[in-house]
């Protein structure tokens, strides 16, 4: 059976594209990251890594937009 290896480079990618979709408020990295982690699951058997990678993936992808909107609809009551 063939060895798989390339788990730290999946790790240290997901990891990196979960910060940067964090800092850009872009949604494509936060996909990479989602994407990276469903590979973890399932091809290398981290299921640990792999359910975290998710999850961080979709919260940091939906934090930019969040917390603009939230910005913009309080300055738009407040001021």
């Amino acid at each position: 059976m063939k060895e798989m290896k390339g788990r730290k480079i999946l790790l240290v990618s997901g990891w990196l594209a979960v910060i940067a979709a964090f800092f850009t408020g872009t949604i494509f990295p936060a996909i990479a990251a989602v994407c990276i982690g469903v590979v973890l699951k399932i091809d290398y058997d981290e299921q640990r890594k792999g359910v975290y990678l998710i999850i961080m993936g979709i919260l940091s992808g939906l934090s930019c937009p969040v917390l603009g909107t939230l910005v913009i609809w309080y300055m738009d009551h407040k001021f």
